[in-house]
Formats: C-alpha cells, structure tokens, sequence
C-alpha cells in the first residue's frame, strides 16, 4: 500500500504536474485579461474619471500580468518554499540581507551592462513600453511612488512565479541549466516591460542569483534594477 502524501511536504508542494498546471493556468489567464482589455479599450469612446487613455493603459496591462503571477502564487499559498530554496536559507541577520542586497544590485547592474546594446538600439523594447512612460512620468514624488509601485509589483509576482516556481520545481526533475533554460524562455515569452532578448539576459541573471544564494531577494532587486535601467536607456535614446 501506497504512503499518503504529507501535504506539508515540500517535495508535494512542488510537483511537476501542480507546477504545469498553475503556471499554465496563470499564462493562460493574463493572456484572456490581455487580449480582452485590449478589445475593450479599443471599443472605448471615452476614458471615465478624467484619465488619460495611455494612464489606464500601462496600469491596467501591468496589473493583469501582476494579477495572474499571484494567482498562481496563491495556488501554493505563498508558503516560504517559494520564496528560500530551503529552510533558512532566507536573509538572517544584518549580514544577511546585506548580502542579499548586495548581490542583487551587482548582478542586476553586470546583466544591464550586458543588455546596454539591446536597449541602446532597441531590440529590448517592451510590449507596451509601459515603464518607458511611467519614467517620463516620474516628474513628482507621486509619479515616483507610482514606478515604483509598479517596478516591485512586477519583479516580486515575476520572480515568485519563475524562479520560486519554475525554476525549483524543475530543479528537482532535471538538471539546473535546463531548469534554468524552461524558466528563461517562459520567462522572456510572458514578461510585459522588455523585449525577448533582454528578458533572457536579466531571467539567466536571476536564475544564477536564485541558485547561488537560495531565496529571492537578489533575484527580485536585480530584476527591478535591469527593469527601470534598460527601459531608462531605451527612453533616452527615443528622445536624442
């Protein structure tokens, strides 16, 4: 007779099939939200309460894909094994988060370093150049509240899903560079604010910090830092 399962166990926690399924769902899900707020906006005569019709634009598109990211979080109830590779493994102490810190700026700066010619020349655009606007926009304590806002909302939903999720579920299965590999090209295909090339070179950055210091917060600050840097040169370069 087969064991039961110990649903506390994290070995049940992070199946492969539980993993398909939630990320699936949550790709599938920001898509429909994507593609039927793009029918509706395109439907729309007027923008209500006096916004501007780009305002609701790039919020409403980010907060689709931030939505459908914590969904699929949700389907794991946010349990600590998405967020640290392992007990403890969290920053601990001062030196800890330091460290964390430390590491995620450096390697987000390297990765944006790498990147600077995609930007530059605009092969890592976005979707829906959506950051570009919101740094335009950043003109006013509010306007910075507002990128922030969305930069961390972005980077904490995208990296619990793809590195917390993918990656470690796939870790288990298979080796870590095709771990690696599925959650970069899943990675690059969904993430709305830069292009497929740049979105490999920052999701390859945050596999290696995810893998090397086991929780996510290099990972999640490396992704904010490449965020507002690539889009912050792809913005300079429209405007020379």
């Amino acid at each position: 007779m087969m064991p039961t399962p110990d649903p506390g166990d994290p070995n049940t926690q992070l199946s492969l099939a539980r993993m398909i399924y939630a990320v699936s769902g949550g790709i599938i899900l920001y898509l429909l939200l994507e593609y039927s707020w793009r029918f509706l906006f395109g439907r729309m005569r007027t923008v209500p309460w006096g916004l501007y019709r780009f305002d609701v634009w790039y919020h409403v598109s980010n907060l689709c894909f931030v939505a459908a990211m914590l969904l699929v979080a949700a389907a794991y109830r946010f349990r600590a094994e998405l967020f640290c590779w392992e007990s403890g493994a969290g920053p601990s102490g001062a030196t800890g988060w330091i460290r964390g810190i430390v590491l995620g700026l450096l390697g987000g700066g390297v990765a944006l370093l790498v990147a600077s010619p995609v930007f530059w020349f605009g092969w890592g655009q976005g979707k829906f150049e959506s950051i570009q606007l919101l740094i335009a926009h950043a003109l006013s304590p509010l306007g910075v509240l507002n990128l922030l806002f969305f930069i961390f909302a972005l980077a904490v939903s995208s990296e619990i899903v793809f590195r917390g999720i993918v990656f470690r579920t796939c870790a288990r299965y298979a080796t870590v560079p095709a771990a690696a590999l599925a959650s970069c090209l899943l990675f690059a295909y969904i993430f709305p604010v830069v292009g497929f090339i740049a979105a490999i070179i920052l999701s390859v950055t945050s596999s290696i910090l995810y893998h090397k210091t086991r929780n996510l917060l290099a990972s999640i600050l490396a992704n904010a830092l490449f965020t507002v840097g690539g889009n912050g040169i792809t913005l300079y370069h429209h405007l020379m």
